[in-house]
């Protein structure tokens, strides 16, 4: 008998405990960054611990991957060239779109105040 591969969205289960972990120290870090004291160093030792945790999942030895027979039907993907285009002038609209709010931002003219006493 030949157990399944567990998939969750397309993703393996260990690809899933790694984004967990990793989102979870990434809040840690967060909010220990705002504490005071000895607490401070909790981020990070929530670091090294995911870091260790990352290690041993990858260290960890994978599932042997059987063949599987695959049928002489070929599948088309006639609208390939289509989303192409589409993802190029989406990411074409994107860069101008960041260039023109750059611009508007970094060339705002900075007006001297008078009359003011620094302090």
């Amino acid at each position: 008998m030949v157990e399944e591969n567990v998939r969750i969205m397309g993703v393996g289960l260990g690809v899933i405990i790694i984004g967990v972990v990793w989102s979870l120290c990434l809040v840690l870090c967060i909010t220990c960054s705002a504490v005071t004291g000895a607490a401070r160093k909790a981020g990070f030792i929530t670091f090294l611990i995911a870091l260790i945790s990352t290690v041993f999942l990858l260290l960890l030895p994978r599932q042997l991957q059987h063949s599987v027979t695959k049928p002489d039907v070929t599948i088309y993907d006639v609208f390939f060239y289509w989303r192409l285009a589409l993802l190029g002038v989406i990411v074409l609209c994107v860069i101008l779109g960041l260039m023109a709010i750059f611009r508007q931002h970094w060339m705002m003219p900075v007006y001297a105040r008078f009359g003011q006493q620094l302090a």
